[in-house]
């Protein structure tokens, strides 16, 4: 009898954990897009400005990437001229990296990815025939 009680409870401790672990999982938004959309650009609202504002005029120079930093899905804006220390969220939040040289190890890990080219040149998600004209990004 006791070896019965045994293997059942066993054997719903195993059910149990199972059913927890596959039915309580996530979605994960990104394999639907960034953010959970499939066209940021034009699904996302305070971004689909922006892009309707630069691509307005084409003398803008102007550029928009996209990219994971510390478990969220961020954005950023650039143009030839210059480059800010500041990014967006998915809901259009303006945040910003420290000082003009921080010195912890997060802020200069999304410096990287922001100012250098050869990195960020892979996270363009949007930009103007000018930025695609005269960038380095190809």
């Amino acid at each position: 009898m006791k070896q019965l009680i045994k293997t059942n409870t066993i054997s719903l401790v195993v059910f149990l954990g199972l059913w927890v672990l596959i039915g309580c999982k996530k979605e994960d938004p990104e394999k639907e897009g960034p953010c959970g959309v499939k066209d940021p650009i034009m699904q996302l609202p305070w971004l689909k400005k922006e892009v309707e504002f630069y691509s307005s005029n084409p003398t803008y120079s102007f550029a928009v990437f996209s990219a994971h930093y510390q478990g969220e899905r961020i954005f950023w804006f650039s143009n030839i001229l210059g480059k800010g220390l500041e990014y967006y969220n998915c809901e259009g939040k303006l945040k910003y990296i420290g000082s003009p040289r921080p010195t912890d190890d997060e802020s200069q890990k999304i410096i990287q990815l922001m100012l250098k080219y050869d990195t960020a040149c892979s996270y363009i998600i949007w930009s103007t025939p000018l930025f695609k004209q005269i960038s380095v990004c190809k």
